[in-house]
């Protein structure tokens, strides 16, 4: 009887162990798709070519009115967090036309990416806008939203990818 005891102890402990290790076992980590982008200039570049510190990726077009909403939000993080953050902006309008008109209108002063075939919402798997991704200084995905942020959710945004959070 005491060694039936025993062995089923063992046995439970045996499985608080495994279920233990199972809640602590972090996932592995999973790269951010790569796609082709159009600089200002008009040179093609790889997604991945911007990757190698903290990066806040975000799909947007100037007719989506969620994505104007969140923009001036983003400003503020960027004139605040340029330094530590990439901060990549791919617009999927068609023309970097309306884009330029758009940003000089409205005094907006990050770097945009274009994007008129939407292979960046593509390679997400994503059919809406404006998608905001973040991804740390190894190119892998930590967190992503569908939809417009408020002011205090982009804070979260730094706050996650400077480690703050």
């Amino acid at each position: 009887m005491k060694k039936l005891l025993c062995a089923l102890l063992a046995l439970a402990l045996l499985l608080c162990a495994c279920a233990f290790a199972e809640e602590t076992q972090e996932e592995a980590p999973v790269a951010a798709p790569d796609f082709p982008l159009t600089t200002w200039e008009g040179e093609e570049i790889r997604f991945s070519d911007l990757v190698g510190k903290p990066l806040l990726l975000n799909i947007w077009a100037t007719w989506c009115g969620p994505c104007c909403n969140e923009l001036p939000h983003f400003q503020k993080a960027f004139e605040k967090y340029a330094e530590e953050i990439t901060f990549v902006f791919v617009s999927v309008d068609d023309t970097k036309q309306e884009v330029e008109e758009f940003l000089t209108e409205n005094g907006y002063t990050f770097s945009v990416y274009m994007d008129p075939q939407s292979e960046s919402l593509m390679a997400y798997g994503i059919g809406s806008i404006p998608v905001t991704v973040l991804i740390d200084a190894e190119g892998n995905i930590i967190a992503g939203q569908v939809g417009s942020l408020k002011e205090d959710m982009v804070g979260l945004c730094m706050a996650i990818l400077l480690g703050e959070a």
